[in-house]
């Protein structure tokens, strides 16, 4: 949800909600989509068995947002970009 920059911090964290820039977030959200990201950032090429690559992962320890990650967190894609700015 947009966040209301004129209540602190600390009102969203009771509510357990985390800030991120112009979003609150609920926590159990960050972390399923830290979930996603970092079985994305761990994903490698392996010549051996060679498969597709998960949706957005890049394989060099980098990946681009999805959908899933836009839908977990209920934005647009400038939405989520501002979100991990903010991690």
């Amino acid at each position: 949800m947009p966040a209301n920059p004129a209540l602190p911090d600390a009102f969203y964290g009771v509510l357990g909600f985390h800030v991120c820039g112009p979003r609150a977030v609920r926590v159990d959200m960050l972390e399923r989509l830290a979930d996603l990201i970092r079985s994305l950032l761990a994903w490698r090429p392996d010549a051996a068995n060679p498969a597709a690559p998960p949706r957005g992962a890049t394989g060099d320890g980098g990946f681009r947002a999805t959908p899933d990650m836009m839908s977990i967190l209920g934005c647009s894609s400038n939405e989520l970009g501002n979100v991990l700015k903010a991690l």
